[in-house]
């Protein structure tokens, strides 16, 4: 049951990180004066948003899928910048949350489940290098939900 309260916990992260880069233009739409906001609000019309909702059909590996699928042109009658950014602004999002998490690594999950949890596989945190000695070439999310010691130990880590 460890392991699928990890994926759901970096199931979970996936969806604020992406929620965060999504939602910045349309948060900078809403303290804007210019005319044209409300119109732009409404053009930044993605298939994934509100993201909560997306979030509760689709996997977190189809929405990266549906991303590239955002395309935005400003009308000619848009004077001010907002829109502009919005495909820059998906596309980056869209590139963090694919790069964010590689899955559980078994290396980690073996390094980590000792009652005492083992000096070298925290030192990986200290060192920034997070797949030493693994199989796989992975990050710190990575790292960090292939953590299978006790709670309370996680927190030293």
């Amino acid at each position: 049951m460890l392991v699928t309260e990890q994926l759901n916990a970096a199931r979970g992260r996936l969806k604020v990180v992406l929620h965060q880069y999504l939602w910045a233009p349309a948060g900078e739409l809403l303290v804007s004066t210019c005319e044209c906001k409300n119109s732009t609000f409404f053009d930044y019309n993605l298939d994934i948003w509100p993201v909560e909702r997306a979030w509760q059909k689709m996997s977190a590996t189809e929405i990266p899928g549906v991303l590239p699928r955002f395309s935005y042109t400003p009308p000619p009658e848009k004077r001010c910048s907002h829109g502009r950014e919005f495909e820059s602004v998906v596309r980056s999002a869209n590139s963090k949350v694919k790069k964010y998490f590689d899955g559980l690594c078994l290396d980690c999950m073996d390094g980590s489940k000792s009652k005492d949890v083992n000096m070298d596989y925290c030192s990986h945190n200290e060192e920034r290098k997070w797949d030493l000695g693994c199989r796989i070439s992975h990050g710190q999310p990575t790292w960090f939900y292939s953590f299978m010691g006790r709670k309370e130990k996680k927190n030293l880590v």
